[in-house]
């Protein structure tokens, strides 16, 4: 749970409080009067913090540079086809980004099962 401390309480308290954050991994929020000013938190939730953000910052260069080749691939070809196993209702949800790359293509065919499949084959035979 975690606990709301006064900044001059902290100050009182302050081997108290970073044994609370530091040992048993309670988030402390600062606050002066009532509005919050800071939050301790343990070093390795700090961590993990800072990796899902570095990650986060990869995930959207990649994607970037996905949607700048799936906008090339669409120019050069004659047809473009995405092959998705996602149905279209998520699409923009989550982490789904299928709704910016839609788009660049002629066709986007939902392919979750084999008979999904077989159909997708067929249209891009029937081309």
């Amino acid at each position: 749970m975690t606990e709301n401390i006064q900044s001059t309480d902290l100050r009182c308290r302050v081997r108290e409080v970073l044994e609370q954050v530091r040992i048993k991994r309670q988030p402390i929020i600062i606050k002066s009067y009532d509005t919050p000013r800071a939050v301790l938190i343990p070093y390795e939730d700090f961590e993990d913090y800072r990796a899902w953000l570095e990650s986060r910052a990869r995930r959207q260069a990649w994607l970037a540079e996905l949607r700048a080749i799936a906008e090339e691939v669409s120019a050069r070809a004659a047809r473009t086809l995405w092959l998705n196993p996602e149905p279209p209702v998520l699409w923009g949800t989550g982490d789904s980004d299928m709704h910016r790359y839609a788009p660049y293509c002629d066709q986007v065919l939902k392919v979750a099962t084999l008979a999904e499949l077989i159909a997708a084959i067929d249209t891009i035979l029937e081309g």
